[in-house]
């Protein structure tokens, strides 16, 4: 949308803020979460985790990239909106990961919180 609107901005593409010990990215959302949510949500993350292991190990497809993350999901019974592999410049959904990389992104509730993550796979920032 930058380039396209002609912005005179520069994106500067950052990690996401997680917690140290579990992963789970910081939001202020996190404040609604039960105790026991609380130590459920970071299993998306673990599945995006899983999914960037197997892309490290030549695994470029879509299914099998989004089912590591729904299978780390399941495990713990987590709620999932969406997850989606989508390239980095558009965010148009991919069948598989290519030379420009993807970002692998969901949503899921846990009660009434809807979270989110993502992580960016093919490609550091």
């Amino acid at each position: 949308m930058i380039a396209d609107l002609h912005f005179p901005l520069k994106l500067v593409v950052a990690p996401t803020v997680r917690d140290p010990e579990d992963g789970l990215a910081l939001s202020s959302r996190n404040v609604y979460l039960t105790a026991e949510q609380r130590q459920r949500a970071p299993a998306f993350y673990r599945g995006l985790r899983r999914a960037c292991d197997l892309f490290a190990a030549g695994v470029v497809d879509r299914t099998q990239l989004i089912d590591a993350v729904k299978q780390e999901a399941t495990k713990e019974g987590l709620d999932i909106e969406y997850i989606s592999l989508s390239s980095p410049d558009d965010l148009s959904e991919l069948q598989a990961v290519g030379s420009a990389g993807a970002v692998l992104s969901g949503a899921w509730r846990m009660g009434s919180t809807r979270l989110i993550d993502n992580v960016l796979i093919g490609f550091e920032f």
